[in-house]
């Protein structure tokens, strides 16, 4: 299963984007890494 880990910084957009990409990733069969 493939993984990701997204890092936001900066202000309430930065965080809404991380959660679209986020969204995205899941759809295509990601999972978010919990670990580190």
């Amino acid at each position: 299963m493939k993984k990701y880990k997204i890092i936001t910084y900066g202000c309430q957009m930065n965080k809404n984007d991380s959660e679209r990409i986020s969204s995205v990733l899941e759809k295509n069969n990601y999972k978010e890494n919990s670990q580190g």
